[in-house]
């Protein structure tokens, strides 16, 4: 994460950070929140902020999971600092994972390329060997 970024200075600042997982209908809110900085950008996403188990930085209820972290160190590598985070907790949407595996159809949200995403097909591939 660049230095610059306002939540690197939270990260670097309160030594946590909570790592949603979105689901295809929040691809707006995705996009704004990777788009635009500080807590304003709040306003123009339709997300609600709840408490989270481990740490004080919130969850996003609407999210399909919600990865609580604590810091446990950090490394600048060139322009950008890499966050290496404990999972102290997390909470995720019982209808979007099976035996603690997430369901594929569950339209679960990744980003591809600038201002693209995707969501993952229902194909299902494990390795021969």
């Amino acid at each position: 994460m660049p230095p610059k970024r306002y939540s690197h200075r939270l990260i670097s600042r309160y030594g946590e950070y909570v790592v949603s997982v979105p689901h295809k209908g929040m691809v707006d809110d995705v996009w704004i929140a990777g788009s635009l900085s500080g807590p304003s950008k709040l306003k123009h996403m339709n997300i609600t902020l709840v408490p989270s188990k481990r740490v004080k930085t919130p969850s996003i209820k609407e999210a399909l999971a919600n990865i609580e972290c604590k810091v446990i160190d950090s490394r600048d590598y060139g322009d950008h600092t890499f966050f290496i985070g404990e999972v102290v907790a997390y909470t995720y949407n019982r209808d979007t994972y099976r035996n603690h595996e997430p369901i594929p159809t569950a339209e679960f949200l990744a980003h591809i390329a600038w201002n693209k995403f995707i969501t993952f097909s229902g194909e299902v591939l494990m390795p021969r060997k």
